[in-house]
């Protein structure tokens, strides 16, 4: 897998793969580290149908964090592309699962995990729907 850094601000980098953009957070996910992490997922949804988020090194996130991820998706979904979380604690997954949002972001152990499935299974990229 070739990897591309493309945005290497503080404690979130983007990097581009030829089919995935893979952004990891590098601390916890709060008011401090969100605008970066706004951006970054911005930046990763206009570049790629396949986002991945990779949250090994973080312990915690907010509900700042949570929205940012929520509207991130939403952006990736009306670009008919996919963004998946890998590595997640078990702290993030009580949150997601408490929030009833664990069943919204597909998710996976390793992000190594994440891109091998999504760039395997092309049903996670939806065709642009028709309109007549």
């Amino acid at each position: 897998m070739t990897v591309v850094p493309q945005v290497a601000d503080g404690g979130v980098t983007l990097a581009l793969t030829p089919a995935v953009a893979i952004v990891r957070v590098a601390q916890d996910i709060g008011l401090d580290v969100v605008a970066e992490l706004r951006d970054a997922l911005e930046q990763a949804v206009l570049a790629r149908p396949l986002v991945v988020v990779d949250l090994a090194q973080v312990q915690t996130i907010d509900s700042t964090g949570l929205g940012t991820l929520v509207r991130a998706r939403n952006a990736a979904h009306r670009r008919h592309g996919t963004l998946a979380l890998a590595a997640q604690s078990r702290f993030v997954q009580t949150v997601l699962h408490t929030m009833r949002l664990d069943t919204v972001f597909p998710a996976f152990d390793s992000p190594d995990e994440a891109v091998a499935i999504l760039v395997e299974d092309s049903s996670l990229v939806q065709e642009p729907s028709k309109t007549a």
